[in-house]
């Protein structure tokens, strides 16, 4: 089996808002890792996917465990895309503010909803 046989799983099996989100989370957690809760993330991230990697046998089942971290740095992603999106909206623009978070709604609630409606009806 080949190394990057987990990245690439991730990568293939997990929704791209996120793995958009995983993507920025996982920077900001790197810029900030001398800060114990960042490198804790970091540590956790790392611990499973290097020696599972290493390991010639790879299932499904192993990246269960690792997935819990993914989703945590993507919610930190999601966190830092949201401050970006309020640093852009200033108080005058209240309902630009409101769309924006109803975009963000359907991105990362409604579109994997819909695709997996979509899968089932195959």
């Amino acid at each position: 089996m080949p190394v990057y046989f987990y990245p690439l799983l991730l990568v293939i099996k997990t929704p791209l808002p996120v793995i958009a989100s995983f993507l920025v989370g996982f920077i900001e957690v790197w810029r900030r890792r001398r800060e114990p809760g960042p490198s804790f993330l970091l540590f956790m991230f790392l611990f499973w996917i290097v020696p599972f990697s290493l390991l010639s046998a790879k299932w499904l089942r192993w990246m269960l465990s690792w997935m819990p971290t993914v989703y945590i740095l993507a919610a930190l992603g999601l966190a830092k895309i949201f401050a970006w999106a309020s640093a852009l909206v200033s108080e005058s623009h209240r309902r630009l503010a409101q769309a924006l978070a109803a975009v963000v709604a359907l991105v990362f609630m409604v579109e994997p909803a819909w695709v997996t409606a979509q899968s089932k009806c195959k």
